[in-house]
């Protein structure tokens, strides 16, 4: 809010707020208040949403996707629900870049120290997150309808590299890293204020995260 006072562009962390024992009638307020400022020039960290631009050619039907599949396991330091806080919106980027504003309806979830579970219907799209910490690979993959998509890392620093391995083509395609991406829409936004920021995307991003995660 400080940099959109003084008319800068923000590039923020996921979630893009979030605090303990956060109510959603808090988090909505704030929330609000960002979304609405006049000078609102707002990205947030949810890079893997990139993965759905990069491979859109594969996904036809993607309106009417009927299954949604998502799995991440880091080495990160969170356990039990707060997992959730922290990994959650990745899930949820790749599925509102897939199909755009839907109901989130009928949730559920398990939790154990090291891995949260959820499931939920988004639009009438069946969708499972696992999501896991404190584990020692870092392993990123989702599935549309029956397709699996996983996504592999190889090299580091100059070398680094990414593909995605599809479970129906059978083949492996380089994308452009993620977080390289954002960041070069981030930096274009900050050259030319007539490129779209990401606040409303970020939004219901949160929204949904608030609605199945905080309490009333």
């Amino acid at each position: 809010m400080a940099a959109f006072a003084h008319r800068l562009p923000a590039f923020c962390e996921k979630p893009l707020l979030w605090e303990d024992n956060a109510t959603a009638a808090n988090v909505l307020h704030q929330l609000d208040a960002v979304v609405a400022h006049p000078n609102r020039r707002l990205f947030v960290n949810t890079s893997n949403a990139t993965f759905i631009d990069a491979l859109r050619e594969r996904f036809p039907d993607a309106a009417n996707t009927n299954r949604f599949f998502f799995r991440f396991s880091t080495n990160g330091p969170y356990r039990g629900p707060d997992i959730a806080v922290d990994l959650m919106p990745h899930g949820l980027s790749l599925l509102i870049r897939l199909m755009g504003n839907r109901t989130l309806s009928s949730f559920e979830f398990e939790s154990s120290e090291t891995r949260y579970l959820c499931r939920f219907s988004y639009g009438g799209c069946q969708v499972e997150f696992d999501l896991q910490e404190g584990t020692a690979s870092r392993d990123l993959a989702f599935q549309v309808n029956e397709r699996e998509l996983r996504r592999i890392q190889e090299g580091e620093g100059r070398t680094y590299r990414v593909f995605i391995q599809d479970s129906v083509a059978g083949d492996k395609v380089e994308v452009e890293d993620p977080f390289r991406t954002w960041i070069a829409q981030f930096l274009r936004h900050v050259a030319d204020r007539s490129t779209t920021d990401h606040g409303a995307e970020a939004a219901l991003n949160l929204r949904l995260m608030t609605q199945v995660l905080a309490p009333v």
